[in-house]
């Protein structure tokens, strides 16, 4: 008979709890209770309620990526984690994202992003375009490849690369007039086997404006060895080229030979007395532009003449001869002959007697010649500037009547004074462009020049100055203290002779907005060679990142650009990849701000700091073949071991310096593998010499005693 109370079976695990037993629902609790008496609880339970599970994804492979595919579980069972994290292939340990893609596992796709081509690969190689296919590359054109591309090769020495018979630029030399040989000092390079169009292969013309001529020969470029009289002298430098018995005038002139009748050592041709004068007009000091009238005349001839004949020579230079004019009432006033040079200077002129005048005996007023006072002239109290010489074979004589030519004596013109000259300069600065001196928020100095001005007739001159700054206020006289403000100040020096020639010179003065640094640079430890390194030199707000070639253990930066300011007392200088900061104190030198760094090295990671993310980077990068500035290569030799271990040792937990307050950087003593590889930095893991799972201090010793090495 049933007992009140009692029941049949002896089932009930829990007779205390009536929420427990063989037909209660399996839930998920904090006290992992057996609910349905089946000696299984919560994750062991396979039939568990699922209301009270959560989402769980598995980490199978240990690389601490887990799949995106949830498990539900009461609590969190081992090799897995609360959060899914990206993992394709969970039985791979390389396989997870931020893996690194190489050139050797391009059908993998190790970062789990779904793309696994050539791109991806972090270790292609540049190879550069052979268009015209012969096996040398464009340096222009290139790409990054796992191997070399069709129409690539790994060489980059091609300079002409749409020509496979070159590959570097042929030169050629201008033919400007055409006699097909070259001018040495005009080239052309081009890709071509062919000269260009006015040019040819060789450099033979030293007359490369005469087509007639590749050597000067005796007369130089331009013009021709002519010897006209056939007396074996050429024309451009024998001064009687028509008479072949004279190379110069002697004392009778080209054309008539230097006879002595009477022995008495006077040339027959001079044993005439008539007087040839040229007689100035009143105004003898003139300048550019001005006019000079010059009277001929002779005094008596002694013989009955029928016509004078002058060969009149000037300076092309001073003068430019405008007419030549019968004097209206001379007894020579019938015009036969007037050949004006100016190039050469000179006057061949004829004159015959009045139509129906008889031969006269003189003297005789003859013509009067009219000057321009040429730009530039420059004859001061100079006499001699006309005067009487032959022309060729064209010379000064009186014609007779009875057919002898009387060669009279003349007289040159007297003292006259052509100032076509402006004032000369000496000591004019160039145009200059500087910085704002350090310390000032005005602006620069520069010295005042020591400005003369000299006439070519009236010598030393008066010197005015005119000064118009930015502000466009004016000054006459230097600033006292040589100061000049930013911006740009117009200077404007002026000299007038005394015939009213002006002569200014204007040059600008522009003081840039920014002052100058120079820092020297010293790293602490030997250096093995001349290395590059980037120092990141920091003043107030400026930063700037600078290249330097050390020379040994040292470089200078010269010219850093600063913002202006009143003064820079603190500046900071560092080695990017390789030291941490110096904060240094400036001076001033020559009006620039002055500083010296002394850095020390062992911070490859540019975080301002030596610690043991530092050690790890060294360890990564350990080895040979490496660039003289690699990070972690602190004494710049090919290889990175031990000796670049000694600047992370000797300065390591060291904090780079501020300029008056602590920036905030703590160093690190410890790293776990697994923030490594969180932060895309997994292959700094071998770094972490005894496998506990940190990169520590306790590696660093491992290593010291000779691990890993």
């Amino acid at each position: 008979t049933a007992i009140s109370g009692s029941v049949t079976n002896n089932t009930d695990c829990n007779d205390a709890n009536n929420a427990i037993n063989p037909a209660a629902t399996e839930i998920c609790d904090a006290g992992n209770v057996d609910e349905n008496c089946n000696g299984l609880a919560d994750n062991a339970d396979s039939g568990a309620a699922d209301g009270g599970k959560t989402n769980f994804y598995r980490d199978q492979d240990g690389d601490t990526f887990t799949t995106n595919t949830a498990s539900r579980f009461c609590d969190l069972p081992a090799g897995y984690e609360a959060a899914a994290e990206g993992d394709c292939n969970d039985t791979n340990n390389a396989i997870y994202p931020t893996a690194i893609e190489t050139c050797a596992n391009l059908g993998v796709d190790n970062d789990c992003d779904t793309i696994n081509t050539e791109a991806e690969a972090t270790d292609r190689n540049t190879y550069y375009a052979d268009a015209d296919g012969d096996n040398a590359g464009d340096p222009t054109v290139s790409t990054l490849a796992c191997s070399t591309p069709t129409g690539y090769v790994s060489t980059s020495n091609d300079l002409c690369p749409a020509n496979n018979a070159l590959t570097s630029a042929v030169t050629y030399y201008a033919d400007a007039d055409g006699d097909g040989a070259g001018n040495p000092s005009s080239t052309t390079s081009v890709c071509s086997t062919t000269p260009p169009t006015g040019y040819v292969a060789n450099s033979n013309d030293q007359c490369p404006s005469d087509a007639a001529k590749t050597a000067p020969g005796v007369c130089g470029c331009g013009v021709a060895d002519t010897d006209t009289d056939s007396d074996g002298t050429a024309d451009c430098i024998d001064s009687c080229p028509n008479d072949p018995n004279k190379i110069a005038p002697g004392a009778c002139g080209c054309g008539l030979v230097d006879t002595d009748a009477n022995s008495d050592g006077t040339a027959d041709c001079l044993q005439q007395t008539p007087v040839i004068t040229l007689t100035p007009s009143a105004d003898t000091t003139l300048i550019a532009g001005e006019t000079l009238t010059v009277r001929a005349s002779v005094s008596a001839i002694g013989l009955y003449s029928t016509g004078v004949q002058l060969a009149i020579h000037f300076n092309p230079n001073d003068l430019m001869l405008v007419s030549a004019t019968p004097v209206s009432n001379g007894a020579f006033r019938n015009e036969v002959l007037e050949t004006i040079d100016n190039t050469r200077g000179t006057l061949m002129y004829t004159l015959g007697l009045a139509a129906g005048a008889s031969a006269t005996t003189g003297p005789a007023q003859l013509a009067d010649l009219t000057f321009r006072v040429r730009s530039g002239a420059d004859a001061c109290n100079e006499s001699g500037s006309v005067y009487s010489a032959p022309i060729s074979s064209y010379y000064t004589r009186i014609i007779t009547v009875i057919g002898h030519p009387v060669l009279p004596s003349v007289s040159a013109l007297p003292a006259v004074t052509f100032d076509g000259l402006d004032p000369v300069f000496t000591g004019v600065p160039s145009s200059t462009t500087i910085a704002a001196d350090a310390r000032s928020t005005f602006g620069g100095t520069v010295v005042n020049p020591a400005v003369t001005a000299n006439d070519n007739c009236s010598g030393n001159l008066t010197v005015d100055i005119d000064i118009t700054y930015p502000d466009t206020t004016t000054a006459t006289a230097w600033p006292s203290d040589n100061l000049f403000p930013i911006g740009t100040t117009s200077v404007t020096w002026t000299a007038e002779d005394a015939l009213g020639n002006i002569e200014t010179e204007t040059r600008q003065i522009t003081v840039s907005n920014h002052q100058l640094l120079d820092v020297q640079v010293g790293f602490v430890g030997a250096i093995a060679a001349n290395t590059p390194r980037s120092i990141r030199v920091r003043a107030g707000s400026s930063i700037q990142v600078l290249p330097v070639t050390l020379t040994g253990s040292s470089a200078s930066i010269t010219g850093v650009q600063l913002p202006v300011a009143l003064d820079y007392p603190c500046v900071t200088a560092k080695a990017v990849s390789h030291s941490i900061a110096d904060a240094m104190s400036t001076s001033i030198v020559s009006r620039r701000y002055s500083a010296t760094a002394s850095l020390l090295q062992g911070d490859s990671n540019d975080d301002d700091m030596v610690d043991i993310t530092d050690f790890a980077l060294y360890v990564a990068n350990r080895g040979s073949g490496k660039a003289v500035d690699a990070i972690s290569n602190f004494n710049g030799d090919t290889v990175i071991n031990t000796v670049d271990f000694t600047f992370i040792g000797v300065n390591f937990f060291r904090v780079g310096e501020t300029c008056g307050s602590f920036d905030g950087v703590i160093p690190r003593d410890r790293i776990s593998v697994r923030e490594l590889r969180r932060t895309g930095l997994g292959e700094l893991i071998q770094a972490d010499l005894n496998g506990d799972g940190w990169v520590d201090l306790d590696d660093v010793q491992y290593y010291m005693q000779g691990a890993g090495q």
